[in-house]
């Protein structure tokens, strides 16, 4: 491609040099030639080949020459593809050169290749290209540079900067291969001449040439030429940026900028410059400073100490000012450039402090116009354009909940400050290198820069030091940014704390590392460079961060500032340095909380250790309110903003950063905490109430009205709490020592106050109330004392919650054998609370809570090892009996309020024994003496009794102190007895004899009678000699005799003779009976007998009778109990059946009293014991047959409850029946129909007079005493027919049951047990009466029962539903009669048993086939219904229609089923007056005469069961083989079946003249078709009498009747053709039949 390029090139040249250059048409024929004969082989060949024939360029550089632009383009574009591929020879380049500065006032696209060749030819040729040719090149750069074409002159200065740059790394080049050979030339510097390379010499004359023409000198080394200042300035910024080492490297060049460039500079920093001079002189000094600081220390110290004086107020102009802010700006973000510069000039005593400085003339700027960052006496938000509010949301969208560089509020005040939206310009002065003036600067500008300053430097202090803090072993791998940078700020708000306990060495915890110990450390200068920073920086740092804290700043800037603060903070916390790091925390403290709250936290900032900062540079501590000026403050109006909890939440995390150094500078963090709490509005769980809607979750008072966001502040105040959560947790990774100054310095905020107990109730209210903040602390004269009241109490109540905090995340150490001193100091400062009668009652019942969780939790915690926890448990009741002795340790006159909190924490604490025991209980082996005097400590009287104390004489403190102490005496008794020590049981006799002796609670005194058979079982293990005749003889004594009648000594007394009763002989029973059960029994009805005598008044008296009525169940279950457990010892005793029957009159006696508890006792007793007697061989028959005759005597049907009103009775009527169930069994079967009438009368009693339990449904399900009543039922054998027929009776009123109209008791339905009872009455019909003589009575009154729910059907409702209760009788009604009708046929019977027997299944024919549909309120199962009748009809009709045409059955039966199938049979009502009269004859109504009716009747929802009806009445009419009986039938249905045809006949005669043209309906037309189709083709028996009337037809005599209404039929019916057509039948089938 190069060849062809040239060959190209040199043929154009040589023909248009043919007329005009003679010698360049030579030259250009020459050099094509020697192109030619070279070989093609390659690129690199052919440069190679041409770089050996100079004069191969000789027609190129004449053509330059020529300056013809024709030639001279041609010969350019050949040189530069020659400089690419390395084809010149050495010998040519100086030709080259001068052939390009020859071009360089050509044309431009010349004047550009020139340009574009230059940059490869010094890269190319660059060992080659020095001295004098490399100022050549340069000096065709300048030219070109100095065109007036931008074009060129930009192209040429990029030349230039890349010729500089080639330059520069060909020094670096040599610099990598020096050696002494090399060193050809001399140069200055400032320790005299020294050699050096060729291309240093090179780089040395170029970098001074530029200095000096930057100057507007002339320079030494290149050819004359121009430069602009602004232009030099950007070439040696350049070099210096990419060639640093370089730079640096060599002397002669920091030489030549320590004599030429860094004088400029000055000048130009001094003087008035413009502004893009200035810029880039200022861009250069950075430079400078930042790379070759200690090559050029001197200077760089003046140049920064005039950028301090720039700064300072009207030294310069503003641009200016921001230039040299910019410029510190970016050295501050280099955190060890500025310790090198603080190491170079600061630490130096002959240098100037320019860090020092720096921040100086930074506390000057910050004070210097307040009114522009908005100064005030706190922090607020800067205003912000409305325009803006979209950006802010969405920035706001962006946060971070909970980290403190993240949240932003919506709502912010109109007013100046520093905000990033107006006070940073969109570019840095610094960049702005196309400016010729300085752009417009926001007033603000050198105030946003100032904060950035601070910030970097706390920054940088921070990014460097922390990482040395954490101890080796537990230091984690991480990046330099770590977590140090911002403690704990990444916080989920929205997450609960959930404290980590682990078990630990809590003295062994290593604590920070203060990075100045680290003398072997290779940093350790820069250490200690880093903290003489911290310690001679922080007066001022502080000085200018509390201006911009009180400045109006928006959240970038504030959250930055609050950053910055607090890293600082935590440094110089970690350096050791108490005194910033109490000052420092002192300002952001006052800062946590609105002005005049921090009031009195500024007053107590000498708790901590020098906490008074050491400067006088505009502090703002020196700026607070007087105490003076207090009083002028309205409490009310104090509200806390989003800053003041930043701030906060800033402090909290460096009490995490810093806890283990702090010591009593706590103090600072947790009183801060404190009165920020007093503003936040709180929930009844002391948290923080967060809400979406202000008005609802948080007060108005708490959010300023300049931020009315109440849902962020709502995110702010859960990260604050967040925070501080953490804080607490972290106190978990303190060592001991520094948790006990934490324990210690939330002591200190104790505050108590005597006169609390004087309060009124309305007053503690007011103080209790969170709506008004209160101030601590504060005892002035226009704040009344309730004021001061309650800020004591709002103060002692967050130190306590911060102490239960503190105990619930430091569970591991407080449960430490060797951290046992933080334990002890803990218990004894809540122990002083808790007796204090000076604290308020609330405060003393708080702190007696939290007492109660700490020594619970120790107590219980399973990680001490047994032998520390024994110890930990000893401690701990201790130290409970402690606290419960100094409650009442001093007799004082005490108000009712303390001696109520007295009790309150009394109970607490007894509460926390109670907890203890059931925990681990089963594992406590000391301390039970302890546990005993604890419980007893509710009684006046010590813990050892004499036994001749009256019982009045242990008074307790207060009921509610025995109920506590009894819930850990039940404990002990119940579960831990075999723990207690044999040493202390003596003890627990004396505890149990004292509750079972107090009369407080009567409850308790009764319940502790029942411990005294487990300490009885328990001695009886323990001690051989107990034995239980001893226990018997005490329990039937005189003086324990009225205790035993207690209801509670009774179950006592039962439990131990059903334990012991397996050891005692039939004889020992017998003896048990006659001293103990007999009595008891005898003194019971003795109780009560006395008790009624005295009348019936609802009294004490009738209260009295109750009592013994509970008395009198407990005795028959627990004799029942016995008795049954231990029948087959008593039956062997020759008096057994004497003991029977005292026992037996003794439950009469009972039962007497008509109490359904008592009666449900004794027969479920009766029941308990009959069950243990499997015949009459174990007990007598006389014994069997007392209990039939108590159980007949005594149905508890009509008892009523023991509170004398009515009751619930099923349980006592279901022990009844069981009862029954029993008796049966035993019994011989019931032969006489007198018993068999008893017992069916009861059972029928307890049917109707049941009352069952609410919500109880009988609709599906029989109750249980239904149930009952039919278990019993079948259990009767019907071995006679008068039993039988009881039985039936009985069933056929339970049948009837559901529909009787009495009151049903209870709202039963009894359907479940009628329909129980229709199954029984079907098997018991069945399979009972095949061979009785009664068969058709049985029958009459089944179906007599039977037919009310058939007949009833859809009138009958329960519950508003249906019930199926006709359909299950209709199926049992066809089982019998499909089942027994032969029977009944063949049986013989009284014409009257047999009649009503017939009228019965009339009567359920009528029944199925009948339906009031309307009543359906479910007609959707009208036609399912309707098929299930049918097919019952069918089934009925086939078994019965035979039978009826006997002649035993009377005719009227035979009407009344002739009547019922023609009325059913009916499709539609017919009209009332065509029905006769009840003075008239059957068809007389046919002949009334009447208008018609014009509306449509409508059809009946049964019209297929009216189609079959009318089938049957038409079969029943129809001729038959069976003349004798169907003669009967056909005979007493004729009239019927002419009524039904007559009736349709006669409607349409009538109604259908009045419809018009009107279509007839359906229904009625096809009703109409059917019948006379049925008519024509009816052959009716011959033995059918119409109206009396012998009619001379066999078969067609029921047309005679109905003949004149055919004919009238037939005049109405002219317009419908098909009914004409079948009325022409009918009259054509009468005129066949009678010959008409």
């Amino acid at each position: 491609m190069t060849a062809q390029l040239l060959s190209n090139e040199l043929s154009t040249i040589f023909q248009d040099s043919k007329r005009k250059n003679q010698e360049l048409r030579n030259a250009a024929e020459k050099s094509l030639g020697e192109l030619k004969a070279l070989p093609q082989t390659s690129e690199a060949q052919l440069s190679a080949d041409l770089k050996n024939r100079p004069n191969f360029v000789r027609p190129f550089l004449l053509a330059c020459k020529t300056r013809n632009p024709k030639f001279a383009g041609s010969a350019v574009i050949c040189l530069q593809r020659l400089v690419l591929t390395k084809a010149l020879a050495k010998e040519s380049l100086r030709g080259v050169l001068d052939a390009f500065r020859e071009c360089a006032s050509l044309a431009l696209d010349i004047q550009l290749k020139v340009l574009q060749a230059l940059p490869s030819l010094l890269q190319n040729y660059s060992s080659t290209l020095s001295d004098k040719l490399l100022a050549a090149a340069f000096e065709v750069c300048f030219s070109l540079y100095s065109s007036k074409t931008a074009v060129v002159s930009n192209t040429a200065a990029a030349a230039l900067q890349q010729l500089v740059a080639s330059t520069f790394e060909k020094v670096a080049l040599e610099d990598g291969s020096l050696d002494d050979e090399g060193l050809v030339a001399e140069v200055q510097t400032a320790d005299g001449i020294i050699k050096v390379c060729g291309g240093a010499s090179d780089a040395y004359r170029l970098l001074n040439d530029i200095c000096l023409m930057t100057e507007g000198q002339r320079p030494n080394f290149l050819a004359a030429g121009s430069l602009s200042q602004n232009f030099g300035f950007e070439l040696i910024e350049s070099a210096i940026t990419n060639h640093t080492d370089t730079v640096m490297g060599h002397p002669e060049q920091i030489h030549v900028l320590r004599l030429q460039l860094m004088p400029l500079i000055l000048k130009i920093l001094s003087d008035k410059i413009s502004f893009a001079t200035t810029v880039r002189a200022m861009r250069l000094l950075q430079l400078i400073i930042s790379r070759l600081l200690f090559a050029l220390a001197p200077e760089c110290e003046t140049a920064l100490n005039l950028l301090n004086r720039t700064i300072e107020t009207d030294a310069s102009p503003m641009w200016k000012r921001a230039l040299a802010m910019e410029v510190f700006r970016d050295l501050q973000a280099d955190p060890p450039l500025m310790r090198s510069i603080y190491a170079h000039y600061d630490e130096e005593d002959t240098r100037k402090a320019i860090v020092r400085d720096h921040l100086a003339s930074l506390v000057r700027l910050a004070s210097e116009k307040p009114n522009v960052i908005g100064l005030g006496q706190q922090s607020s938000m800067s205003a912000r354009p409305k325009e803006d509010w979209a950006d802010q949301v969405a920035l706001q969208a962006g946060g971070i909940v909970g980290s403190i560089g993240a949240a932003i509020n919506l709502s912010e005040s109109e007013g100046p400050g520093i905000s990033t939206r107006w006070s940073i310009p969109r570019t840095p002065l610094l960049e702005l290198l196309d400016k010729s003036e300085s752009p417009s600067l926001p007033s603000t500008y050198l105030y946003a820069l100032a904060v950035t300053c601070i910030s970097n430097f706390s920054d940088g202090l921070g990014k460097f030091l922390l990482p040395f803090t954490s101890p080796k072993e537990n230091k984690p791998k991480k990046k330099e940014h770590d977590s140090h940078e911002n403690v704990s700020d990444n916080a989920d708000a929205s997450a609960g704390v959930k404290f980590s306990q682990k078990r630990r060495s809590f003295r062994a915890k290593k604590l920070p590392v203060n990075p100045l110990t680290l003398e072997d450390h290779v940093l350790y200068p820069q250490i200690r460079v880093s903290a003489h920073m911290v310690e001679h920086c922080w007066p001022a740092l502080l000085a200018v961060s509390s201006t911009f804290l009180n400045a109006t700043l928006d959240s970038d800037f504030y959250h930055a500032l609050i950053r910055s603060f607090q890293k600082f903070t935590q440094v110089a916390g970690l350096l050791g340095l108490s005194t910033p790091r109490d000052a420092f925390l002192t300002t952001l403290a006052k800062h946590s909380v609105p002005i005049g709250r921090n009031m009195a936290l500024m007053m107590r900032a000498g708790l901590g250790p020098n906490s008074q900062p050491e400067s006088n540079e505009n502090s703002d501590l020196e700026s607070s309110p007087t105490p003076s000026k207090r009083s002028s403050i309205d409490p009310g109006s104090i509200a806390m903003t989003p800053r003041n909890l930043l701030c906060l939440r800033a402090l909290l995390n460096l009490g995490i950063a810093l806890g283990p150094l702090l010591q009593k500078s706590w103090s600072i963090i947790l009183e801060t905490l404190q009165q920020a709490e007093f503003m936040l509005p709180r929930s009844s769980k002391g948290r923080p109430r967060i809400s979406s809607q202000p008005s609802q979750g948080i007060p108005s008072h708490v959010v300023p009205e300049h931020d009315k966001s109440g849902e962020d502040f709502g995110v702010e105040v859960l990260a604050a709490e967040t925070a501080a959560l953490r804080m607490i947790e972290s106190s978990s990774d303190l060592p001991d020592d520094a948790f006990l100054d934490v324990v210690k310095c939330l002591d200190g905020l104790l505050r108590y106050s005597a006169s609390y107990d004087g309060l009124t109730e309305e007053s503690r209210d007011v103080l209790l109330s969170p709506q008004t903040p209160i101030k601590k602390h504060q005892r002035l004269s226009s704040i009344s004392t309730a004021t001061d009241e309650a800020t004591d109490l709002q103060g002692n109540m967050f130190v306590l919650d911060k102490l239960e905090q503190l105990i619930q995340c430091n569970t591991s150490r407080l449960t430490n054998i060797q951290s046992s001193d933080c334990l002890d100091q803990l218990i004894k400062q809540i122990e002083i609370v808790v007796v204090s009668h000076a604290a308020n009652s609330s405060v003393r019942i708080k702190a007696a809570e939290i007492l109660n969780n700490l020594i619970v939790s120790i107590a219980i915690s399973k990680e001490p090892p047994p032998e520390e926890q024994n110890a930990l448990r000893r401690k701990i009741f201790s130290a409970i009996l402690s606290s419960i002795s100094a409650l009442y340790g001093k007799v004082r006159q005490q108000s009712k309020d303390s001696q109520n909190c007295d009790v309150e924490v009394h109970r607490i604490l007894l509460e926390a024994v109670r907890s203890i025991l059931e925990q681990c209980g089963d594992s406590l082996e000391n301390g039970w003496d302890t546990v005993f005097a604890i419980i007893t400590s509710t009684f006046d009287r010590p813990t050892k009794i004499d036994e001749n104390l009256p019982l009045s004489k242990f008074r307790t403190k207060s009921p509610k102190l025995v109920r506590s102490s009894y819930g850990s005496l039940q404990l002990i008794c119940s579960d831990y007895l075999n723990h207690v020590p044999l040493s202390c049981l003596s003890m627990l006799l004396d505890t149990l004899y004292m509750f079972s002796s107090q009369s407080q609670d009567l409850n308790i005194s009764l319940t502790t009678t029942t411990f005294f058979a487990n300490v009885s079982g328990f001695l009886q293990h323990q001690s051989e000699q107990l034995k239980f005749d001893q226990t018997l003889t005490n329990c039937t004594s005189d003086k324990d005799l009225d205790l035993i009648i207690k209801d509670s000594a009774l179950h006592t007394m039962f439990r131990i003779l059903n334990d012991c009763g397996d050891g005692l002989s039939s004889s020992a029973w017998q003896t048990c009976f006659n001293t103990i059960i007999r009595r008891i029994l005898t003194v019971n009805q003795e109780k009560y007998e006395q008790c009624s005598s005295l009348g019936d008044a609802k009294g004490a008296e009738y209260s009295s009778k109750v009592e013994w009525n509970q008395t009198a169940v407990i005795l028959v279950d627990g004799i029942a109990s016995i008795v049954s457990n231990n029948l087959n010892s008593m039956k062997n005793e020759h008096t057994f059946s004497e003991t029977w029957r005292e026992l037996l009159q003794c439950l009469r006696l009972f039962l007497a009293r008509g109490v359904l508890e008592l009666s449900k006792s004794v027969f479920t007793g009766l029941i308990s014991i009959l069950e243990e007697v499997e015949d009459t061989q174990t007990v007598s028959k006389d014994s069997v047959e007392e209990a039939w005759r108590i159980w007949l005597q005594n149905n508890p049907a009509f008892h009523s409850g023991n509170s004398g009103g009515p009751s619930r009775n099923q349980d006592a009527l279901l022990s009844y029946l069981l009862c029954l169930s029993q008796i049966l069994r035993l019994q011989e079967p019931i032969t006489r129909t007198k018993n068999a009438d008893a017992v069916m009368t009861e059972l029928q009693s307890c049917v109707v007079n049941a009352s069952v339990e609410a919500y109880t449904s009988d609709i599906e399900r029989t109750t249980p005493v239904q149930q009952g009543v039919l278990e019993n039922l079948k259990m009767i054998p019907a071995t006679s027919p008068a039993i039988l027929s009881r039985i039936v009776l009985f069933l056929t009123f339970l049948v009837r049951l559901p529909y009787e109209k009495h009151k049903r008791p209870s709202g039963q339905t009894h359907l479940a047990i009628s329909k129980a009872a229709i199954t029984m009455l079907q098997r018991l019909i069945i399979h009972g009466t095949s061979n009785i003589d009664s068969t058709y009575e049985l029958a009459t009154h089944t179906f007599d029962a039977l037919a009310e729910p058939i007949q009833l059907k859809y009138r009958w409702y329960v519950n508003e539903k249906v019930s199926s209760m006709w359909q299950t009788a209709t199926i049992a009604v066809l089982e019998i009669v499909e089942t027994c009708m032969p029977n009944f046929l063949e049986v013989e019977a009284s014409d009257e048993a047999k009649e009503a027997f017939w009228r019965q299944i009339v009567r359920i024919i009528g029944g199925v086939v009948s339906a009031d549909c309307e009543s359906c309120k479910t007609p959707s199962e009208i036609l399912e219904d309707q098929e299930f009748d049918i097919d019952a009809f069918h089934r009925l009709q086939k078994l019965t229609i035979p039978a009826l045409g006997s002649p035993n059955i009377p005719e009227s039966i035979r009407e009344d089923y002739a009547r019922i199938i023609s009325e059913k049979s009916g499709i539609h009502e017919p009209h009332p007056d065509d029905l006769a009269r009840p003075d008239q004859q059957l068809l007389d109504g046919l002949r009334n005469k009447h208008i018609g009716r014009t509306y449509d009747v409508p059809a009946t929802p049964r019209v297929k069961m009216s189609y079959v009806l009318l089938d049957e009445l038409f079969s029943l009419v129809a001729a038959s083989e069976l003349s004798t009986k169907r003669a009967r039938l056909a005979q007493a249905t004729a009239p019927y079946l002419i009524l039904r045809a007559g009736l349709m006949l006669k409607a349409y005669v009538l109604d259908h003249p009045l419809r018009g043209r009107a279509p007839q309906p359906t229904s009625q037309e096809n009703e109409m078709h059917y019948v006379l189709k049925k008519l024509v083709d009816l052959k009716c028996n011959p033995s059918v009498m119409v109206d009396g009337i012998e009619v001379k037809s066999r078969h067609k005599k029921h047309l005679y009747r109905l003949y004149p209404l055919v004919t009238r039929a037939m005049k109405v019916a002219f317009r419908d053709e098909e009914m004409l057509k079948a009325l022409g039948a009918v009259l054509d089938a009468v005129g066949d039949e009678f010959g008409v």
